[in-house]
């Protein structure tokens, strides 16, 4: 390893630092997943109100048509 890897900056070399560090929208920081879930579970609440009241393909056989 390089020597200027002292302990001092070692000890900031952190997944969590690292994951942090990418806060812009869409990054890795915790606040922003977070934020990414909330926007994906507001969209599944969307999607599943649209389709709830979906049965399935209905088929007529060919002599009932």
């Amino acid at each position: 390893m390089d020597p200027r890897l002292t302990p001092e900056v070692k000890s900031v070399l952190t997944i969590e630092a690292a994951l942090e560090a990418h806060s812009g929208f869409g990054g890795t920081a915790p606040h922003r997943v977070a934020e990414q879930l909330a926007r994906l579970r507001a969209h599944l609440d969307q999607v599943k109100s649209w389709t709830g009241d979906y049965q399935g393909l209905r088929v007529t056989p060919r002599d009932q048509a």
